[in-house]
């Protein structure tokens, strides 16, 4: 999946940028697959950089990675690539929302939606 995103996102000479994972629930997974990414970044000789505003324990979580820097959004440069999670609101024009898209404007941020899998459709 790293190959499949790196191929997709890839800049010329500019590093791969920054992704930004978001979900409008908890517990969808957005540090797990931040997780897995930044390791196979690290593993194949990337400087990865990583910017959470999910919480004290995503931070300490991924803290744990060998080599992962835990940065603020302001300390983007320098990294080849930049891995961050956000939450998304329940509408477009909520202020969660609003702040997850303004951070990915000011990151120049690729975004990928993470979605809860449940066998039974929400709706009928």
């Amino acid at each position: 999946m790293a190959y499949y995103i790196e191929r997709k996102i890839h800049r010329r000479g500019k590093g791969l940028g920054a992704l930004l994972i978001v979900s409008v629930e908890e517990g969808t997974g957005k540090t797990a697959l931040c997780a897995g990414l930044a390791v196979n970044f690290l593993n194949d000789g990337r400087k990865v950089g990583y910017v959470g505003s999910a919480g004290e324990t995503a931070a300490a979580f991924m803290k744990k990675i060998a080599g992962l820097d835990v940065i603020g959004r302001s300390d983007l440069k320098g990294y080849d690539v930049v891995l961050a999670e956000s939450r998304l609101g329940t509408s477009n024009g909520d202020e969660t929302s609003k702040a997850a898209y303004a951070a990915a404007k000011d990151m120049k941020a690729k975004v990928i939606a993470v979605e809860v899998y449940r066998r039974k459709p929400a709706f009928h």
